[in-house]
């Protein structure tokens, strides 16, 4: 799971590890940041979706194995990142952003680490821990996070009551940053690479990325519409319109409604006419590899099997 960007918001996407095509799940058109998935195997983001500003983000979760499933808000207040540890303890991010673009900020945002107490849904601030903290992650019976009080990014770990502070990477020259992890090892950035964590050897190791092709030109796309509308049909009744963009026919209400796409398969369509009925669609349509009339009526469609050579209008009488 990742935040992608391709058709223009940043959106929650889902891809196979291998490659291959990636599935968009959200459609919220605000800013927000994939942070891994729930014990139920549900994908965790942070999002300022439905808040008046803009820094103020909250948790939601989303099931990947739903199609069409709405994001469900967790109910935890304002927060940028969330682990899930052992026995249903969590950790939250507050201000918890990118510390290598505010290099050793120490002001009334920077990032802090709130720790559950149990499982009862109340949290604690661990103020032992000191810099602009990010990233909290678990491994076992230890949180992991990122911070710069010693000059320089690099990932730490500490207990749940923030005592036994460790340091694991020792970069001088830039931050680790965007660390996650699968619940076994951590990966994170450090300039333009990739780097492993491995707490079995507490050892670290840039990884050699080989990134299978995501088929960017096969993906979809979205074209504007006012540069691509042919012919336009106001229903006979009023309510409705039907259009013709691309080679496709859609219809809509004036005012509210889903917009519905009429005729599948690889096929132009033209010239989109209403019936008196009201519920019968006429077009012209190149389905069959000559321009026939194509009519749909309850769901189904049909060709009338006349070969009438380029149409150029149609009319209902």
């Amino acid at each position: 799971a990742y935040t992608g960007r391709d058709e223009q918001h940043a959106e929650v996407w889902l891809m196979p590890a291998a490659g291959g095509p990636a599935r968009r799940l959200t459609w919220l058109g605000s800013d927000l940041a994939v942070r891994g998935f729930s014990p139920e195997g549900h994908i965790v983001f942070c999002s300022n979706h439905g808040q008046p500003f803009f820094r103020n983000w909250h948790g939601f979760t989303i099931d990947p194995t739903r199609p069409g499933a709405l994001p469900e808000r967790l109910p935890l207040g304002q927060m940028d990142h969330i682990a899930f540890g052992p026995g249903g303890r969590r950790a939250i991010g507050r201000n918890t952003g990118d510390p290598a673009r505010w290099k050793r900020y120490r002001g009334g945002r920077v990032g802090q680490l709130w720790m559950e107490n149990g499982s009862s849904g109340s949290f604690r601030r661990m103020s032992e821990l000191q810099g602009n903290l990010t990233s909290p992650m678990w491994l076992a019976e230890r949180l992991y996070f990122l911070s710069d009080f010693e000059g320089v990014g690099n990932l730490y770990s500490c207990l749940p009551d923030g005592s036994a502070l460790r340091r694991h990477t020792h970069h001088a020259d830039f931050y680790a940053r965007h660390a996650a992890t699968d619940g076994q090892r951590i990966v994170y950035q450090n300039a333009a690479e990739l780097w492993l964590y491995d707490p079995a050897s507490d050892s670290t190791r840039r990884l050699d990325i080989h990134v299978p092709t995501a088929r960017t030109q096969a993906t979809r796309r979205a074209v504007p519409l006012a540069e691509n509308l042919h012919n336009v049909a106001l229903h006979p009744a009023g309510h409705s319109l039907v259009a013709e963009a691309r080679g496709q026919i859609f219809s809509m209400a004036l005012w509210e409604g889903a917009v519905q796409q009429h005729g599948h398969g690889p096929a132009r369509r033209r010239l989109p006419t209403w019936l008196a009925d009201g519920q019968t669609l006429v077009m012209a349509s190149d389905a069959s590899g000559e321009e026939q009339i194509e009519v749909l009526e309850g769901g189904s469609a049909h060709t009338l099997p006349w070969a009438l050579g380029r149409i150029t209008a149609l009319t209902a009488a």
